[in-house]
């Protein structure tokens, strides 16, 4: 597949990124340490993985600097985004993997749902992958959950008329 660049969003005059996932800086003049201006050369920006997995690049204009996801960076310059989605999702759950084709804007729900059902992660096990059991004891271990919320509920109903 070609690469194709385009502008990065709130960044265009200095920086662009790749359908491919990749970052570059934009040729220009910048002012010289010594006073006066020098060229530029365009060049693709290394890339680091935040503490979450995440790649990383970092931008400086003007002496700020600021750290950038890529994946972000991708989905901005190259995914609608008409229904305002505020997480962008890798569809094979591998998180260095900023290609175009491997994302999409979802909603947290989504994003939730696509974790525990590719990758077997949901929020309360903070990212650990879940045991993999049969669907026999799926069932069991279903059944158990039915029978102790109803447990639960009338353990707190008999709570709440011993209270009155």
């Amino acid at each position: 597949m070609i690469e194709i660049w385009h502008p990065c969003a709130g960044y265009e005059t200095h920086y662009e990124v790749s359908n491919h996932g990749n970052v570059r800086s934009i040729e220009r003049l910048v002012s010289h340490a010594k006073g006066g201006l020098k060229k530029s050369p365009s060049k693709v920006l290394r890339q680091g993985k935040s503490k979450s997995g995440y790649m990383l690049v970092s931008f400086s204009i003007d002496g700020i600097k600021s750290n950038q996801s890529v994946h972000r960076l991708v989905a901005r310059a190259f995914l609608e985004n008409q229904s305002n989605k505020p997480q962008v999702n890798h569809k094979n759950g591998v998180k260095t993997d900023n290609r175009l084709e491997n994302l999409e804007w979802v909603t947290v729900s989504e994003n939730g749902i696509h974790a525990y059902r590719t990758l077997g992660i949901s929020a309360w096990n903070k990212g650990k992958t879940l045991p993999k059991f049969s669907d026999e004891r799926k069932a069991q271990i279903s059944e158990k959950m039915k029978n102790w919320h109803k447990t639960k509920k009338s353990t707190s109903n008999i709570s709440a008329l011993e209270q009155a």
